[in-house]
């Protein structure tokens, strides 16, 4: 599985924020897997140019939660579905992308991409440079409503948790954290929690 990641170029992205993954244009883009949590509890390989829309908007209305997997950023999406569905089609259960796969076929295929969590030294100094450039700073949270609003393009960076129904996180940016946060105690029918 390694070296058909290298042929396409396959490196693993972050799913704990893919809705902040970039849009590509074609041939690149990502390959996602993602599971049925309540039905079937088959897996969905299948490929997008923006996670966000394809993972958030349109699985978003299936009758059934999903579970993100793994996301691989490929320079031919295309053709690295194509080759996976081929790998796995004896495993193949309903329509072109939905596979019945065990939990050995589930780890090859995610230690296909190339992992780039490792954070090599050059990485980490190019990441304090850019954090020094940016001037970033913790602010304290129990007193978030206080914090002055900012101009564009400085602003504050926030992570809130649903503490009621999913306990998923949303990171986010605003001009102004107590009007955000307002907002979102009025819009959403849930409990937050400022991280």
């Amino acid at each position: 599985m390694r070296n058909i990641g290298k042929i396409y170029g396959a490196i693993n992205v972050p799913i704990h924020n893919y809705e902040c993954l970039p849009k590509l244009e074609a041939p690149t883009g990502y390959v996602y897997v993602i599971q049925d949590m309540d039905v079937s509890k088959c897996y969905k390989i299948g490929r997008t140019n923006h996670p966000a829309t394809r993972l958030i908007h349109q699985f978003g209305d299936l009758p059934f939660e999903i579970r993100v997997v793994a996301i691989f950023k490929t320079n031919d999406a295309l053709a690295l579905e194509k080759k996976l569905h081929q790998c796995y089609a004896a495993q193949k259960t309903r329509g072109e992308e939905w596979f019945k796969l065990d939990d050995q076929q589930v780890a090859e295929i995610k230690s296909m991409g190339k992992d780039t969590s490792i954070d090599t030294k050059a990485q980490a100094q190019r990441r304090a440079k850019t954090e020094t450039q940016l001037h970033t700073f913790n602010v304290p949270i129990h007193n978030y409503e206080r914090l002055p609003p900012l101009k564009a393009p400085a602003g504050y960076v926030y992570v809130i948790q649903d503490v009621d129904i999913s306990k998923c996180y949303k990171i986010g940016y605003t001009n102004h954290p107590a009007t955000r946060m307002m907002n979102f105690g009025v819009q959403l029918p849930l409990k937050i929690k400022v991280i």
